[in-house]
């Protein structure tokens, strides 16, 4: 019989001063009760979303973006663009609660800066009705979640871009050389790459990031002990 986990580990990524403008750590509570066991959880393509954040801060004119992550689980990437000097920043899921726990955790260092979470479910009209517009979207690992919900995700997209909007999403491919072109019947990323090039998207692919200065503390462990909710 499997344990239940333990809760409330962090897991943070350290900003550059030489970027930032200060050296920030963000810091993001960890709790898989809240997000249905997935969202809850840091994934390694949060981190290479965030490294890709920094390193490209300047060509992205973070400093000038509003910025949307859209199935943010714990809101690290979203938090880093904040780091990053964003300007505003609304962490989106379906469970936001943890979003603003996260928010808090970091409120020393956010100060005055803009930054909410609210609940988004994505296919959801009464998105479109309210005529959001972001600079840049984001979202780590969301493709994965299944087939079914790509068309959903990217119509919520198309919700809340504008003509110039950037979205940036990191998923797993199927192989190293996959560059979203493979069988999509096989291959969820190139299923996703198919729907949003149907839906009229131009799709890249950008070139891999150095290994992200992160650091996981106490990533989510199995335990003896009790749940204190559901």
């Amino acid at each position: 019989m499997a344990q239940p986990r333990k809760q409330g580990h962090q897991c943070s990524y350290a900003t550059s001063a030489a970027i930032s403008g200060a050296d920030i750590t963000v810091a993001v509570i960890q709790d898989t009760r809240q997000v249905d066991g997935l969202g809850g959880e840091v994934w390694p393509g949060a981190h290479l979303l965030c490294q890709h954040l920094e390193v490209h801060a300047a060509s992205l004119n973070l400093a000038n973006a509003r910025v949307l992550e859209l199935g943010a689980g714990c809101g690290l990437c979203g938090l880093v663009a904040a780091a990053l000097k964003a300007p505003s920043v609304t962490l989106t899921d379906e469970y936001p609660d943890l979003l603003q726990t996260n928010i808090d955790l970091n409120r020393a260092w956010l100060g005055n800066q803009v930054v909410d979470a609210r609940e988004l479910v994505w296919g959801d009209e009464s998105v479109r009705d309210e005529g959001l517009a972001f600079d840049i979207v984001l979202g780590s690992e969301i493709t994965q979640l299944g087939r079914g919900l790509h068309r959903p995700l990217l119509e919520t997209v198309t919700w809340v871009a504008h003509a110039s909007t950037i979205a940036l999403f990191s998923m797993d491919v199927c192989r190293d050389t996959c560059i979203g072109e493979c069988n999509p019947a096989r291959c969820i990323a190139s299923h996703f790459v198919y729907m949003a090039r149907e839906v009229g998207f131009a799709v890249k692919k950008h070139p891999s990031v150095p290994s992200a200065r992160s650091v996981a503390h106490g990533r989510l462990r199995e335990t003896s002990s009790a749940r204190s909710s559901s």
